[in-house]
């Protein structure tokens, strides 16, 4: 009987230990499986730890913190999505891998700086929509079909000291005063235009842009509009 009890046992373990074998090598890329769902803020009274805030008040002097976040976002639009809002935030130590919009989203967002993330084999690293006043350092933004996207009215934003390698495009700035400094391994800037302004025709997408080399078309960019806090594209893109 207490042979039977131990083998029973034994046998328990062993099937514990191959689930873990098994989940533990199923992930792929820099991040692995990942450890969260994406985040979603809509206005500044959306920070709160439900949507991933460790700490801070929203100050100048005591901003809001995300940090530490590892994302896998292969079925959605993006891994943390900023909306319509002005208090101060930072977005720190993060890992975002295969989100089909972007990585980070920023519309209408000002007073954000973005540092130390690793943002990888994403549609765009960074997209940033009417957006001003933020900060990008040294982050990793690397095989991304674009790096750092700016679009029409995002303007004084600082990118600086950040890492670009292998991406498709690493910088396309359709804003206005736009700041870089000392970023590394930069491979093109795509040129600057005039902001688009109100009751104009609206810039051209992303996906119009030239780009130094062939790369793959953009599949499930992410509208200009409020999105849900989980979207899944309906052609999401399968490896």
């Amino acid at each position: 009987m207490v042979r039977k009890v131990i083998l029973s046992v034994a046998a328990s373990v062993l099937v514990l230990l191959l689930i873990a074998l098994v989940v533990g090598s199923s992930g792929e890329g820099l991040l692995g499986s990942g450890n969260g769902e994406p985040i979603y803020i809509y206005g500044d009274e959306a920070f709160t730890s439900e949507n991933g805030v460790n700490g801070g008040s929203g100050t100048v002097d005591d901003p809001y913190i995300i940090e530490g976040l590892r994302l896998v976002s292969r079925w959605s639009d993006y891994g943390i999505y900023i909306d319509h809002t002005t208090r101060y935030f930072i977005i720190r130590d993060c890992a975002v891998e295969r989100a089909c919009a972007a990585a980070i989203y920023l519309n209408t967002v000002s007073n954000g700086r973005i540092e130390d993330c690793q943002l990888t084999r994403n549609a765009k690293g960074v997209y940033l929509l009417n957006s001003r006043d933020n900060t990008f350092t040294s982050n990793l933004i690397a095989e991304n079909n674009y790096g750092i996207v700016m679009m029409a009215n995002s303007r004084n934003n600082e990118i600086g000291k950040n890492s670009f390698l292998e991406n498709g495009l690493d910088l396309l700035d359709r804003g206005r005063g736009n700041m870089y400094k000392e970023d590394v391994s930069v491979k093109e800037v795509a040129p600057t235009v005039e902001p688009v302004e109100k009751e104009q025709t609206p810039a051209a997408p992303v996906s119009e842009a030239p780009s130094a080399e062939p790369m793959e078309p953009l599949e499930g960019e992410a509208p200009a509009v409020p999105l849900p806090p989980v979207q899944t594209p309906s052609q999401a893109t399968t490896d």
